[in-house]
């Protein structure tokens, strides 16, 4: 599940006006925000949940009686983080709300004359930080496959795209489904990956936002993270 919205506040409390801020809490919850101007952030926040949780949600925010129970149920699960985090919840609008469900997909094959790229090939979560890259891959190898004279036919050029397309976003997709089990843990697995991040970080000096992405990747492998399926 994942709930995100744009805030404009007076001043902007720390941490969350120092750059790109994540962490997931002991009760399986994983919060993000990110700064997007002065007075800007964009959070969002995610949990595991059934799939039609997304449509509920949804449907209550288009319905003014109803729009603040879903603000109170992000307020609620966030609660482990304490400030300044009650206080960006309290500025956030109703009408810039919004859930979804947070899916990854396995690459198909494509047929021409439609040819897929992106997300329409693959989906991907955003813990996984490819979904971008992905595209722009996708469409820098398509561009090369359709203008190579070695393929005499449309197909030909297509089915090379996605011997090459299918193997490095599914390589992408198994990060991302690492990334996506570790931001959720809870209980002794939650804080065992904690002490140990502070640990590398404090002995590798790991101080960034990419460092630690990196130790989360490393992380997600160690502690069994599911394989990439159809539906995360």
């Amino acid at each position: 599940m994942f709930a995100g919205r744009s805030d404009v506040m007076d001043n902007l409390p720390r941490p969350t006006g120092e750059g790109q801020w994540m962490a997931p809490a002991p009760t399986g919850t994983f919060l993000f925000v990110s700064p997007l101007e002065q007075h800007r952030v964009h959070w969002s926040l995610s949990w595991r949940a059934p799939l039609c949780l997304a449509a509920q949600l949804n449907a209550k925010l288009k319905d003014p009686s109803t729009a603040q129970e879903v603000l109170d149920l992000v307020t609620s699960k966030a609660a482990p983080y304490g400030e300044p985090f009650p206080t960006l919840f309290r500025n956030t609008a109703l009408s810039g709300l919004y859930a979804s469900p947070l899916m990854e997909k396995l690459p198909h094959s494509n047929t021409a004359p439609v040819i897929c790229i992106g997300d329409c090939l693959h989906p991907m979560t955003p813990f996984s930080g490819n979904g971008a890259n992905m595209a722009f891959c996708d469409a820098w190898q398509l561009a090369q496959r359709l203008t190579d004279p070695t393929h005499a036919t449309l197909d030909e050029a297509v089915a090379a795209f996605d011997a090459e397309a299918g193997p490095r976003s599914t390589q992408a997709l198994s990060r991302g489904a690492h990334l996506l089990s570790l931001c959720h843990q809870q209980g002794i697995r939650y804080w065992l990956i904690r002490a140990f991040i502070c640990i590398v970080r404090v002995v590798l000096g790991a101080s960034s936002f990419g460092d630690t992405v990196k130790l989360w990747r490393f992380l997600g492998r160690l502690f069994g993270a599911p394989k990439t399926s159809e539906k995360l």
